[in-house]
């Protein structure tokens, strides 16, 4: 079984990569694929292989996801242009065989008015026409998950 994680570099992807070694899936199952090749070759020192992509070059998709049974599409981070990024990791998934995808969008992302809250609307409306078996995880944007952790507040008083 391999594991694709998408923005791999970022703090999310290596979160994930992190817990999904101490879950014990082997490394050797994980690839970590991002943009930032200095973050790629540290997160390779964890076992895991590697791959350099970029949302906006289907081929370096093509490439990563070919052999994976999961992609992990952590959403971009790129407004106004997270639906066409999204549309090409979605089409390059299928082309490559991938037989789930999972998907992080966000809380109430098919009611909520806003940029970013259409992007992940119009995404999940794409996976749902790709025929691909998804997990859509909606999850809710906070500064504890998004800042990164030297600067993150204190717990509640």
């Amino acid at each position: 079984m391999t594991i694709v994680v998408t923005g791999a570099t970022g703090h999310l992807g290596r979160l994930t990569i992190e817990s999904v070694l101490a879950k014990g899936v082997s490394a050797a199952d994980i690839v970590a694929a991002g943009r930032n090749t200095a973050a790629l070759a540290e997160l390779a020192t964890l076992g895991v292989r590697t791959a350099r992509i970029d949302f906006g070059d289907p081929d370096s998709l093509r490439e990563a996801f070919t052999d994976a049974d999961t992609v992990l599409l952590i959403s971009g981070n790129e407004p106004g242009r997270g639906v066409q990024q999204h549309q090409n990791a979605i089409q390059a998934a299928k082309e490559a065989g991938v037989v789930h995808l999972v998907y992080t969008s966000v809380t109430k992302a098919t009611t909520t008015p806003g940029i970013l809250a259409a992007e992940h609307k119009a995404t999940e409306e794409i996976i749902a026409a790709s025929g691909l078996p998804p997990t859509i995880l909606r999850n809710g944007v906070t500064r504890r998950t998004t800042w990164p952790p030297s600067s993150r507040p204190g717990p509640p008083a």
